[in-house]
């Protein structure tokens, strides 16, 4: 659906972005993480159109978004800060986007009254956006980019400030966008929304993607393992399978080594395995690790 290859982007003699390439599919939601200041929201800004790059291209089914005429009506954009007249209501704010962007009258009400029942916004209508909480307004700002039906829908740092019921309620509205065959590629901070709105993730460094992995990629890394610390070359000998009948797969990172049974196993087997092996370690201990353990060692690894 969208191809970002090789884009660099500088503002006043700085390289923000320096070659971030990436692929989305359609019907896909793609997070990209990173640290402040990294150019998530520039590598938005330039997906969108709203800046130019210095260098590279995007393909969106295959078209370079600088031969379509109308890129706004294939890509959408969710900004962290959304402008909204604070003073309209939300109907009279809806009908006024509409207007602005062509929709003929009949068309744009159905179009809202479409995204109103989607949105659960029917009881916020006639009231001020200036009395909306957080969540309602991003509701509305959502909405509003979906007036012109894109096809790929860009959000920076949706879950900012969002109460538990507000993120719950994104995650609704993101599964419906996706079962609708959407392209949803968003930033943010948050493993929280990362683990549970994402089917793929992109972490930006260096002003590139060093790292894109599914989240089935990096949830087949949460299983139940052991972990074991010892000197290296007795985690190097357990990580050769060295004659245990266990049938498992290991890995080292750092100075512990984790050792991931093909099937469930208790701690007890393992210890006795290792001692008649003559493999003493300093301790071994069972491993639940959590998303935030595997994204973060993934992450490590990939900026090594």
């Amino acid at each position: 659906m969208i191809q970002i290859n090789n884009l660099h982007k500088s503002y006043d003699e700085k390289l923000i972005l320096n070659g971030a390439t990436l692929s989305v599919a359609q019907g896909e939601v793609y997070g990209i993480v990173g640290g402040n200041g990294v150019g998530k929201t520039t590598l938005l800004d330039v997906i969108a159109g709203i800046t130019r790059a210095n260098l590279g291209e995007i393909r969106v089914s295959g078209k370079d978004t600088r031969t379509i005429e109308s890129v706004p009506n294939i890509i959408g954009y969710v900004q962290d800060a959304s402008v909204v007249f604070q003073y309209m209501t939300g109907e009279e704010y809806m009908n006024f986007l509409s207007d602005c962007i062509g929709l003929e009258k009949s068309v744009g009400r159905n179009r809202i009254k479409q995204l109103v029942e989607m949105f659960k916004m029917s009881e916020y209508l006639n009231k001020f956006v200036e009395t909306y909480s957080r969540g309602m307004k991003q509701r509305l700002a959502i909405a509003s980019v979906l007036l012109g039906n894109p096809k790929i829908i860009l959000m920076d740092e949706p879950t900012t400030n969002l109460d538990i019921d507000a993120k719950e309620n994104l995650r609704e509205i993101l599964l419906k966008l996706k079962n609708s065959g959407k392209t949803i590629i968003f930033t943010t901070n948050s493993l929280w929304a990362v683990e549970n709105y994402c089917d793929r993730v992109g972490l930006l460094a260096s002003g590139q993607i060093v790292m894109d992995k599914s989240l089935n990629e990096l949830r087949a890394k949460m299983d139940r393992m052991f972990l074991i610390t010892g000197n290296i070359e007795t985690l190097n000998a357990i990580k050769g399978h060295y004659d245990l009948k266990i049938d498992y797969s290991t890995e080292i990172y750092k100075d512990k080594l984790f050792l991931k049974p093909s099937h469930y196993v208790p701690i007890t087997v393992v210890m006795e395995e290792l001692k008649q092996n003559s493999m003493v370690v300093e301790s071994i201990k069972e491993h639940l690790p959590t998303f935030k353990d595997v994204f973060t060692k993934e992450a490590e690894l990939c900026q090594m």
